[in-house]
């Protein structure tokens, strides 16, 4: 038998908005992963009016935002979900990006 996923907090998301000369539209949002990599983290971003799940990556820390507009700004909150479940999480910090 499948030993159960657990779901831990995330509170530590950032955004590495760092320059890059020829790829200077994408940003990348980081966070420690679990050592379980069955997590799935679910990226999402939020506005004055809805949040949004914008995409999700499996058993890893970190999701790139990329093909950004110019002066692009927004938050964003991941949240980690348990597939034998099809729970969620905790919503992680929100980070801003501007």
């Amino acid at each position: 038998m499948e030993e159960p996923v657990h779901l831990a907090d995330i509170n530590d998301l950032s955004v590495d908005d760092t320059f890059h000369l020829f790829d200077w539209n994408r940003m990348e949002l980081s966070w420690t992963p679990q050592e379980d990599e069955r997590v799935i983290y679910r990226v999402y971003q939020k506005t004055a009016d809805e949040h949004r799940m914008i995409g999700e990556v499996t058993g890893k820390g970190s999701y790139t935002l990329s093909h950004l507009p110019a002066f692009f700004s927004g938050s964003f909150y991941v949240v980690p979900y348990n597939p034998q479940t099809k729970l969620e999480g905790k919503q992680s910090n929100v980070v801003e990006v501007s």
